[in-house]
Protein backbone atom coordinates (compact mmCIF):
# COMPACT_ATOMS: atom_id res chain seq x y z
CA UNK A 1 0.00 0.00 0.00
CA UNK A 2 1.28 3.91 -0.67
CA UNK A 3 2.57 5.48 1.94
CA UNK A 4 0.95 8.85 3.13
CA UNK A 5 2.51 11.59 5.56
CA UNK A 6 -0.12 12.75 7.98
CA UNK A 7 -1.07 15.34 11.00
CA UNK A 8 -2.56 14.31 14.10
CA UNK A 9 -4.16 17.03 16.12
CA UNK A 10 -4.87 15.27 19.89
CA UNK A 11 -8.30 16.44 21.91
CA UNK A 12 -9.39 15.21 25.17
CA UNK A 13 -12.96 14.39 25.83
CA UNK A 14 -14.18 16.03 28.83
CA UNK A 15 -17.48 15.39 28.16
CA UNK A 16 -19.54 12.37 26.51
CA UNK A 17 -22.76 11.22 26.92
CA UNK A 18 -25.92 11.78 29.48
CA UNK A 19 -25.46 13.04 32.40
CA UNK A 20 -27.77 13.47 35.66
CA UNK A 21 -27.56 16.84 37.27
CA UNK A 22 -24.55 17.87 38.67
CA UNK A 23 -22.52 14.24 38.13
CA UNK A 24 -19.50 14.55 36.56
CA UNK A 25 -19.52 10.85 34.82
CA UNK A 26 -21.96 9.93 32.21
CA UNK A 27 -24.85 7.68 33.41
CA UNK A 28 -25.53 6.07 29.93
CA UNK A 29 -23.60 6.46 26.65
CA UNK A 30 -19.85 6.62 27.22
CA UNK A 31 -17.65 7.04 24.70
CA UNK A 32 -17.14 3.38 23.53
CA UNK A 33 -20.85 2.87 23.97
CA UNK A 34 -21.98 6.79 21.90
CA UNK A 35 -19.52 5.57 18.88
CA UNK A 36 -20.39 2.04 18.85
CA UNK A 37 -24.03 2.96 18.74
CA UNK A 38 -23.56 5.59 16.37
CA UNK A 39 -22.34 2.84 13.87
CA UNK A 40 -25.52 0.96 14.65
CA UNK A 41 -27.49 3.80 14.02
CA UNK A 42 -25.41 5.15 10.58
CA UNK A 43 -23.77 2.18 8.99
CA UNK A 44 -25.29 -1.08 10.10
CA UNK A 45 -28.94 0.25 9.43
CA UNK A 46 -27.99 0.69 5.78
CA UNK A 47 -29.85 3.60 5.63
CA UNK A 48 -29.20 6.21 3.50
CA UNK A 49 -26.09 8.87 3.63
CA UNK A 50 -28.62 11.70 3.45
CA UNK A 51 -30.49 10.39 6.66
CA UNK A 52 -27.27 10.21 8.79
CA UNK A 53 -27.19 13.91 9.38
CA UNK A 54 -27.71 14.96 13.20
CA UNK A 55 -28.20 18.95 13.19
CA UNK A 56 -29.58 21.31 11.05
CA UNK A 57 -27.16 24.01 9.30
CA UNK A 58 -26.33 27.44 11.09
CA UNK A 59 -24.32 30.04 11.14
CA UNK A 60 -21.53 28.03 11.20
CA UNK A 61 -21.42 24.96 8.77
CA UNK A 62 -23.82 23.07 6.61
CA UNK A 63 -24.36 19.51 7.26
CA UNK A 64 -22.16 16.68 8.22
CA UNK A 65 -23.16 13.45 7.37
CA UNK A 66 -21.71 10.18 8.60
CA UNK A 67 -19.49 8.90 5.21
CA UNK A 68 -18.26 5.28 7.68
CA UNK A 69 -17.07 4.22 10.77
CA UNK A 70 -14.95 1.43 11.41
CA UNK A 71 -14.18 -0.20 14.37
CA UNK A 72 -10.60 -2.16 16.01
CA UNK A 73 -10.24 -3.20 19.12
CA UNK A 74 -12.25 -0.79 21.14
CA UNK A 75 -11.34 1.87 19.01
CA UNK A 76 -13.07 3.48 16.18
CA UNK A 77 -12.40 5.58 13.37
CA UNK A 78 -15.32 7.86 11.89
CA UNK A 79 -15.38 9.97 9.01
CA UNK A 80 -17.46 12.56 8.20
CA UNK A 81 -18.92 13.99 4.93
CA UNK A 82 -19.20 17.83 5.25
CA UNK A 83 -21.23 19.72 3.09
CA UNK A 84 -20.27 22.83 0.93
CA UNK A 85 -21.94 25.59 -0.22
CA UNK A 86 -23.02 25.49 -3.95
CA UNK A 87 -25.66 27.48 -6.29
CA UNK A 88 -28.19 25.96 -9.05
CA UNK A 89 -24.82 26.46 -11.04
CA UNK A 90 -22.96 24.21 -9.25
CA UNK A 91 -19.65 24.68 -7.75
CA UNK A 92 -18.06 27.88 -8.82
CA UNK A 93 -14.27 28.18 -8.94
CA UNK A 94 -11.67 30.65 -10.53
CA UNK A 95 -8.35 30.78 -11.65
CA UNK A 96 -6.21 32.22 -8.84
CA UNK A 97 -3.58 33.18 -11.00
CA UNK A 98 -5.33 35.25 -13.19
CA UNK A 99 -5.83 39.08 -12.93
CA UNK A 100 -9.54 40.53 -11.63
CA UNK A 101 -10.58 41.68 -14.80
CA UNK A 102 -9.58 38.22 -17.00
CA UNK A 103 -10.86 35.37 -14.87
CA UNK A 104 -13.73 33.44 -15.62
CA UNK A 105 -16.13 31.65 -13.57
CA UNK A 106 -16.67 28.12 -13.84
CA UNK A 107 -18.89 25.38 -12.40
CA UNK A 108 -19.25 21.96 -12.12
CA UNK A 109 -22.50 20.57 -11.94
CA UNK A 110 -24.17 19.06 -8.86
CA UNK A 111 -26.80 16.36 -9.74
CA UNK A 112 -29.96 16.15 -7.60
CA UNK A 113 -28.99 13.90 -5.10
CA UNK A 114 -25.59 14.95 -5.13
CA UNK A 115 -23.73 16.52 -1.86
CA UNK A 116 -20.53 18.78 -2.89
CA UNK A 117 -18.38 18.53 0.33
CA UNK A 118 -15.15 17.32 2.02
CA UNK A 119 -14.07 14.22 3.79
CA UNK A 120 -12.31 14.23 7.26
CA UNK A 121 -11.36 11.61 10.02
CA UNK A 122 -11.40 11.41 13.58
CA UNK A 123 -9.79 8.44 15.42
CA UNK A 124 -11.74 7.69 18.72
CA UNK A 125 -9.47 6.14 21.35
CA UNK A 126 -12.49 5.51 24.34
CA UNK A 127 -9.87 4.19 26.91
CA UNK A 128 -7.43 7.01 27.38
CA UNK A 129 -10.53 9.27 26.39
CA UNK A 130 -9.00 10.94 23.66
CA UNK A 131 -10.14 11.91 20.03
CA UNK A 132 -7.35 12.73 17.21
CA UNK A 133 -7.99 15.02 14.14
CA UNK A 134 -6.27 13.43 11.04
CA UNK A 135 -5.30 15.93 8.35
CA UNK A 136 -5.03 13.33 5.40
CA UNK A 137 -5.47 15.22 1.99
CA UNK A 138 -8.59 17.12 3.66
CA UNK A 139 -8.23 21.07 3.52
CA UNK A 140 -9.64 21.31 7.40
CA UNK A 141 -10.09 18.90 10.52
CA UNK A 142 -13.48 19.76 10.91
CA UNK A 143 -13.26 19.55 14.41
CA UNK A 144 -16.39 22.27 14.77
CA UNK A 145 -18.46 20.10 12.88
CA UNK A 146 -17.91 17.07 14.40
CA UNK A 147 -19.01 18.80 17.86
CA UNK A 148 -22.06 19.56 16.00
CA UNK A 149 -22.67 16.26 14.61
CA UNK A 150 -22.27 14.15 18.41
CA UNK A 151 -24.23 16.82 20.35
CA UNK A 152 -27.27 16.23 17.26
CA UNK A 153 -26.90 12.75 17.58
CA UNK A 154 -27.20 12.93 21.61
CA UNK A 155 -29.63 15.52 21.32
CA UNK A 156 -32.48 14.24 19.09
CA UNK A 157 -31.04 10.33 17.54
CA UNK A 158 -29.58 8.15 20.40
CA UNK A 159 -31.67 5.46 21.77
CA UNK A 160 -32.50 6.93 24.88
CA UNK A 161 -34.44 9.99 23.33
CA UNK A 162 -37.96 9.97 24.58
CA UNK A 163 -40.22 11.95 21.98
CA UNK A 164 -43.99 10.87 22.13
CA UNK A 165 -47.49 12.22 21.55
CA UNK A 166 -49.45 10.85 24.07
CA UNK A 167 -53.45 11.87 24.77
CA UNK A 168 -52.67 15.04 23.06
CA UNK A 169 -49.38 16.08 25.10
CA UNK A 170 -46.20 15.87 23.49
CA UNK A 171 -43.68 13.56 26.04
CA UNK A 172 -39.70 14.61 25.23
CA UNK A 173 -36.83 13.99 27.19
CA UNK A 174 -34.77 11.10 27.99
CA UNK A 175 -34.96 7.85 29.73
CA UNK A 176 -32.68 5.58 31.94
CA UNK A 177 -33.61 2.44 28.88
CA UNK A 178 -33.04 2.46 25.39
CA UNK A 179 -35.43 2.07 23.02
CA UNK A 180 -36.96 -1.06 22.22
CA UNK A 181 -40.23 -1.01 20.07
CA UNK A 182 -40.25 2.71 18.68
CA UNK A 183 -43.99 2.12 17.61
CA UNK A 184 -45.26 1.55 21.09
CA UNK A 185 -42.59 3.94 23.34
CA UNK A 186 -43.73 3.85 27.37
CA UNK A 187 -40.25 4.75 28.71
CA UNK A 188 -40.54 7.23 31.49
CA UNK A 189 -38.44 10.28 31.49
CA UNK A 190 -35.47 11.09 33.77
CA UNK A 191 -35.47 14.74 34.00
CA UNK A 192 -32.69 15.47 35.23
CA UNK A 193 -30.42 13.89 32.29
CA UNK A 194 -29.02 16.16 29.85
CA UNK A 195 -27.18 15.34 26.65
CA UNK A 196 -23.23 16.84 26.81
CA UNK A 197 -20.05 16.49 24.32
CA UNK A 198 -17.20 18.51 25.13
CA UNK A 199 -13.49 17.61 23.20
CA UNK A 200 -10.31 20.09 24.07
CA UNK A 201 -7.09 20.79 22.48
CA UNK A 202 -4.52 18.57 24.22
CA UNK A 203 -1.87 21.35 24.81
CA UNK A 204 2.06 21.08 25.39
CA UNK A 205 2.44 21.76 29.32
CA UNK A 206 2.53 25.20 29.98
CA UNK A 207 3.48 26.70 26.43
CA UNK A 208 -0.07 28.99 25.87
CA UNK A 209 0.69 30.52 30.09
CA UNK A 210 4.24 30.83 29.03
CA UNK A 211 3.57 33.13 25.68
CA UNK A 212 0.94 34.84 28.08
CA UNK A 213 3.27 35.44 30.40
CA UNK A 214 5.60 37.17 28.26
CA UNK A 215 3.11 39.45 26.28
CA UNK A 216 5.03 42.53 26.89
CA UNK A 217 8.14 41.23 24.88
CA UNK A 218 6.15 40.58 22.25
CA UNK A 219 7.63 42.55 18.97
CA UNK A 220 5.88 41.40 16.12
CA UNK A 221 2.74 39.39 14.97
CA UNK A 222 3.38 36.77 11.99
CA UNK A 223 1.14 35.42 9.99
CA UNK A 224 1.20 33.16 6.84
CA UNK A 225 -0.87 33.72 4.10
CA UNK A 226 -1.26 30.86 1.82
CA UNK A 227 -2.45 30.97 -2.17
CA UNK A 228 -3.11 28.05 -4.41
CA UNK A 229 -2.85 28.54 -7.81
CA UNK A 230 -3.30 26.58 -11.17
CA UNK A 231 0.18 28.02 -12.75
CA UNK A 232 -0.27 26.32 -16.66
CA UNK A 233 -2.62 29.76 -16.67
CA UNK A 234 -1.46 31.58 -19.95
CA UNK A 235 -1.82 34.45 -17.33
CA UNK A 236 -0.13 33.56 -14.49
CA UNK A 237 2.49 36.19 -13.11
CA UNK A 238 5.77 36.80 -14.42
CA UNK A 239 7.69 35.88 -11.78
CA UNK A 240 6.06 32.02 -12.03
CA UNK A 241 6.68 31.83 -15.61
CA UNK A 242 10.60 32.68 -15.37
CA UNK A 243 10.58 30.05 -12.15
CA UNK A 244 8.91 27.61 -14.62
CA UNK A 245 11.80 27.81 -17.02
CA UNK A 246 14.79 26.20 -14.91
CA UNK A 247 14.91 22.39 -15.15
CA UNK A 248 11.42 22.51 -16.95
CA UNK A 249 9.96 22.32 -13.63
CA UNK A 250 6.76 23.90 -12.97
CA UNK A 251 6.27 26.17 -9.81
CA UNK A 252 4.61 25.07 -6.86
CA UNK A 253 0.51 25.33 -6.48
CA UNK A 254 0.77 26.25 -3.18
CA UNK A 255 2.66 29.37 -2.18
CA UNK A 256 3.01 31.22 1.02
CA UNK A 257 3.23 34.80 1.76
CA UNK A 258 4.71 35.91 5.31
CA UNK A 259 3.73 39.33 6.88
CA UNK A 260 5.10 40.62 9.81
CA UNK A 261 3.89 43.48 11.97
CA UNK A 262 5.71 45.23 15.04
CA UNK A 263 2.94 45.60 17.77
CA UNK A 264 2.42 46.57 21.04
CA UNK A 265 0.31 44.03 22.70
CA UNK A 266 -1.81 43.17 26.36
CA UNK A 267 -2.43 39.95 28.11
CA UNK A 268 -6.29 39.95 27.20
CA UNK A 269 -4.50 40.60 23.35
CA UNK A 270 -2.61 37.35 23.60
CA UNK A 271 -5.78 35.88 25.01
CA UNK A 272 -8.46 36.97 22.24
CA UNK A 273 -5.91 35.39 19.70
CA UNK A 274 -5.23 32.17 21.16
CA UNK A 275 -9.28 32.28 21.67
CA UNK A 276 -10.30 32.53 17.84
CA UNK A 277 -7.51 29.83 16.84
CA UNK A 278 -9.33 27.47 18.97
CA UNK A 279 -12.51 28.63 17.71
CA UNK A 280 -11.37 28.02 14.35
CA UNK A 281 -10.49 24.40 15.17
CA UNK A 282 -6.79 25.30 14.72
CA UNK A 283 -7.04 26.30 10.99
CA UNK A 284 -3.98 27.72 9.41
CA UNK A 285 -6.45 30.85 8.17
CA UNK A 286 -5.67 31.75 11.95
CA UNK A 287 -2.57 30.59 13.23
CA UNK A 288 -0.20 33.63 14.73
CA UNK A 289 3.25 33.34 15.28
CA UNK A 290 4.97 35.67 18.24
CA UNK A 291 8.38 36.95 17.96
CA UNK A 292 9.48 38.59 21.19
CA UNK A 293 12.25 41.20 22.31
CA UNK A 294 16.02 39.74 21.48
CA UNK A 295 14.71 36.59 19.98
CA UNK A 296 14.01 38.35 16.32
CA UNK A 297 15.14 34.89 14.64
CA UNK A 298 12.76 32.99 16.32
CA UNK A 299 8.83 32.73 15.94
CA UNK A 300 6.49 30.94 18.43
CA UNK A 301 3.12 29.61 16.65
CA UNK A 302 0.16 29.20 18.03
CA UNK A 303 -0.04 25.93 15.91
CA UNK A 304 3.38 25.01 18.30
CA UNK A 305 1.39 25.21 21.74
CA UNK A 306 -1.09 22.50 20.71
CA UNK A 307 -0.23 18.60 20.72
CA UNK A 308 0.33 16.73 17.63
CA UNK A 309 1.65 14.57 15.82
CA UNK A 310 3.24 13.55 12.40
CA UNK A 311 3.20 10.23 11.02
CA UNK A 312 3.07 8.49 7.77
CA UNK A 313 0.80 5.65 7.33
CA UNK A 314 0.35 3.32 4.84
CA UNK A 315 -2.99 4.12 3.32
CA UNK A 316 -5.35 2.10 0.64
CA UNK A 317 -7.95 4.59 -1.61
CA UNK A 318 -10.76 3.41 -2.59
CA UNK A 319 -11.70 6.41 -4.73
CA UNK A 320 -9.97 9.81 -4.52
CA UNK A 321 -9.82 11.40 -1.31
CA UNK A 322 -11.64 8.48 0.02
CA UNK A 323 -9.40 5.87 2.08
CA UNK A 324 -9.96 2.44 3.21
CA UNK A 325 -11.18 3.20 6.63
CA UNK A 326 -11.37 -0.33 8.00
CA UNK A 327 -7.37 -0.57 6.94
CA UNK A 328 -6.50 3.15 8.04
CA UNK A 329 -7.33 2.61 11.27
CA UNK A 330 -5.09 -0.68 12.01
CA UNK A 331 -2.17 1.81 10.11
CA UNK A 332 -3.07 4.63 12.44
CA UNK A 333 -2.87 2.03 15.76
CA UNK A 334 0.62 1.28 15.06
CA UNK A 335 1.23 4.80 15.83
CA UNK A 336 -0.72 4.56 19.46
CA UNK A 337 2.58 5.35 21.49
CA UNK A 338 2.83 9.03 19.53
CA UNK A 339 -0.92 10.28 21.19
CA UNK A 340 -0.22 8.86 24.60
CA UNK A 341 3.79 9.39 24.91
CA UNK A 342 2.51 13.00 26.98
CA UNK A 343 0.60 11.50 29.45
CA UNK A 344 3.34 11.51 32.46
CA UNK A 345 3.50 14.89 31.54
CA UNK A 346 1.13 16.10 34.23
CA UNK A 347 -2.34 17.92 33.97
CA UNK A 348 -3.07 19.47 30.35
CA UNK A 349 -3.01 23.25 30.98
CA UNK A 350 -6.10 24.95 31.01
CA UNK A 351 -6.53 27.13 27.89
CA UNK A 352 -7.82 29.93 30.12
CA UNK A 353 -4.91 29.57 32.62
CA UNK A 354 -4.06 33.32 33.83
Amino acid sequence: MPELACELHVFDITRCGLYNSREKEAKHLGVKDLFNEMKVWAIDSGKPLIETSTYSPNKRFLESFCLGVAENKGQYLLMLWNKVPHSKSGVGMVNGSTSPKSAVVSHVKVGKNDIPGYPTFFWILPSSKKIVAIRLENPSFGVGQLREYINGYLKGFCSYRVDRVEEGREIEGYSDFPAKNVNDDRRIINRSLRPHFAISAKKIPGKQREIKNQYAEITKLVKDIFIYNHLSDVNAPKIEKLRSWFNGLSPAKKKKIRIQMPVVMTREDVSDLMKLYADSDHSEEHDVGFVFKGQSGHIEWLSGSSKKEEATINIEWIADNQPNIDKLLKSLQMHEHLISSDDSLGEQEDAEAS
